[in-house]
Parts: structure tokens; sequence; C-alpha cells
């Protein structure tokens, strides 16, 4: 069960709607809820190491940077504190002058589940924004990617795009509490003709352990991208939630020939919980 849910919050579109699911998710569970922002001031010329934060160099790195940077936090402090009066959750509030997946990141200690925005924007992160597929790579916890216009995560039908991989067999513990509420879980595979059948027949009996009852679909691979193939099936199924594996592959990898968990980090319209 999650018992600590943090939510990165910066000024996208979509930042206020994520806080709203947040907060229904802490409730739901009664979990404490982490707000976290962080960012660096804007600067012309960035060098960036990951891990390592920025070397920057221009004129504009300034005290005028910051202090506009420190406003921002103050006024996302304020809206985070807004929108969760009044629920009676168990609050706190973090804001970190660094780049915004690190600041994620050494913060997941302290968390059971990352709430981000969608989109695996850099391979090093952005200096204003989040790369949800950066904090996959280096949280070591679950990360639930929410796409704008979500405020709400109503969870009644959960796919899980099945492969026998250590990071989908990962993904399915860590989505538990949400298959445990659904009303139906999938458990969809792509024959690429590795015979998935008993680990799929393995999984299903683990689950019906856990009060879930799943149902096993199986499909010949496509000619379009397998994360194409997998929206479709959810879409079809009126799904709610996809669970998934991340980066079974390199993340390298999928960044110069594509991959699934790329393409479904960055155009998803469906929340996805992702753990790697």
């Amino acid at each position: 069960m999650f018992k600590t849910i943090l939510v990165h919050v910066d000024r996208d579109s979509g930042s206020d709607e994520r806080t709203r699911l947040a907060i229904g998710l802490a409730r739901r569970y009664n979990a404490a809820l982490i707000g976290l922002t962080a960012g660096l001031p804007r600067l012309p010329v960035e060098f960036y190491a990951d891990g390592l934060g920025v070397i920057a160099a221009g004129n504009d790195f300034t005290e005028l940077d910051r202090k506009e940077l420190e406003a921002e936090f103050g006024l996302a402090a304020k809206s985070f504190a807004k929108a969760t009066e009044g629920f009676g959750l168990k609050t706190e509030w973090r804001s970190s002058m660094g780049i915004p997946s690190n600041a994620v990141v050494a913060a997941s200690n302290a968390a059971d589940l990352i709430i981000v925005g969608r989109g695996d924007k850099t391979v090093f992160g952005d200096y204003r924004t989040t790369s949800a597929g950066d904090v996959l790579m280096r949280s070591g916890r679950p990360v639930l990617t929410v796409p704008t216009g979500l405020s709400e995560l109503t969870v009644k039908n959960v796919v899980v795009a099945w492969k026998d991989t250590r990071e989908a067999r990962r993904a399915i513990v860590d989505a538990l509490p949400f298959m445990k509420e659904a009303a139906h879980t999938h458990l969809f595979h792509i024959d690429e003709g590795e015979g998935a059948l008993e680990s799929l027949k393995d999984v299903q009996a683990a689950l019906a352990r856990h009060q879930v009852t799943a149902k096993i679909t199986s499909e010949p691979r496509g000619d379009g991208p397998i994360e194409e193939q997998i929206l479709q099936f959810a879409l079809r199924t009126q799904t709610d939630l996809i669970v998934a594996g991340a980066y079974g592959h390199t993340r390298f990898r999928e960044w110069v020939f594509g991959g699934m968990t790329r393409g479904l980090l960055n155009n998803c319209p469906i929340a996805c919980l992702m753990s790697h």
C-alpha cells in the first residue's frame, strides 16, 4: 500500500491537475503527500553533468535570476497549501534550487509512489521540469506519469503490458494497490515468438492469491511500434491505467532507436505506472 506519495509541482499546464490527482490518491490510501518543486535560474549557456548538477556560464547568472525562481517556489508552495487545505491530509512541502529530476530522485527515499508529468524530455533532465525517464531510471520507485488534462484517477480497468522481464515483474508488484481496487485487470502480451504462456499463467496465479482476477490476452506482433499496439488495446478495453516495466533495453538505445518505454512516456494519453 502507498503510505507516502510524492508529487512534482511545476509551472506546466498540467501541474495543478496532477496535484489534484495526487490529493485524490493520498485520500484514498490514507497516505502522506509530499509536494516538491525545483529548478535552476534560466541561463544562456548550461553544461549538464548527470548527477553532478550544472556548471553555468553567462552574464545572466545573477542574484535576480535566483530571486525570481525563489518567488516562483513561494507561489508553488501557496498553491499546494491551498489545494490540500481541508482534506485532513498529512502534507509536506519541499523546494530545491537544482535540476528537478535530481531533486525528485533525492526525495524518493521518503516516498512509496512518485507522480510526475508525462515525457522523457532529455537524457539529463531539465532545469525547470522533470524527465519521467530520468526519475524512472534512478529513483528505484514506481513512477506514475500523468498526462495533461487528468485530475482524477479512478481505476476500473488496468492493462499490464506483460513481457517476462525483471522490470515487468517489479511493475506488477508495485501496481498491486491499483489492481486490487480495479474491476478488471488484463495481462496483455504481444507475442514475438518467445513463448510466454507459462509466465503469463504464473503471473495470473500469483495475482489471484492477492485477490486480483486477471484475464490473459495475447496478440501477434503488429507492424507498428509496440507502444501503439499496447495503447490500441488499452483504448479498446477503456483502460484507466497502463502498468509496464520500464527500459528493458538501455535508455540510450531507446533514444537512438526508439522503444516502448519512451513511446509511452512521451505520447500516451492514459496514466502509466512504470517501474525499472
